[in-house]
């Protein structure tokens, strides 16, 4: 029975490390009375990520653009964002809330380029539909990334905005090695109190 409580404490401690990395990039600093687009110096940083572009732009509650949450978007046709851990971690990008730019806008496909850590890339497109965020999941290719970028379209009538970002970093493998250690540790001691008990 202890083996089984030992296992299961070693298992929650590497669900929780896992779990750990994951963060969502909400741009809610900028939930602000401000009506105008609000200037956003590049990189932006939040939760240990960065995101750098030509012209970031802020939207909150009161511009007239607002589509339910604080969001980021690129003031320039054709602008590219480009995300990234700011210790130059890898990451994985579980999902994106994507919206139009404009309440009486479109906005073209928006093709997600991930650089993969061990070289290489991947890509992934999202078309958003309306005006509002929408959710889209990034599949399983974009995992272990050194950075991804994408495209704006145009900065109002024809492009987006974006908010909600999910990632989370992906940890060392010597982190997993101590942790395994750990366990291993865990397992031993209870092994050897057992026998201590049985004497």
């Amino acid at each position: 029975m202890k083996h089984v409580l030992i296992a299961g404490l070693v298992t929650l401690v590497l669900v929780s490390s896992a779990q750990a990395g994951m963060v969502t990039i909400d741009f809610d600093v900028f939930e602000t009375p401000d009506p105008d687009s609000i200037i956003v110096p590049s990189p932006y940083v939040e939760d240990g990520f960065q995101i750098v572009g030509t012209h970031l732009r802020a939207r909150g509650p009161a511009n007239v653009f607002y589509a339910g949450s604080a969001s980021l978007l690129q003031a320039i046709d054709g602008g590219v964002a480009t995300l990234s851990n700011v210790n130059n971690m890898p990451f994985n990008l579980l999902s994106i809330e994507l919206s139009f730019g404009h309440f009486l806008g479109t906005s073209p496909p928006v093709t997600f380029t991930g650089n993969l850590s061990g070289g290489g890339t991947t890509m992934q497109t999202f078309t958003p539909t309306v005006f509002g965020f929408t959710q889209f999941n990034f599949n399983s290719t974009f995992s272990n990334l050194t950075s991804v970028s994408w495209v704006q379209g145009t900065h109002n009538e024809e492009g987006h905005q974006f908010d909600n970002i999910v990632v989370q970093t992906v940890p060392e493998p010597s982190t997993f090695a101590l942790l395994g250690i750990g366990g291993l540790a865990l397992v031993g001691y209870g092994v050897r109190r057992k026998r201590q008990q049985a004497a």
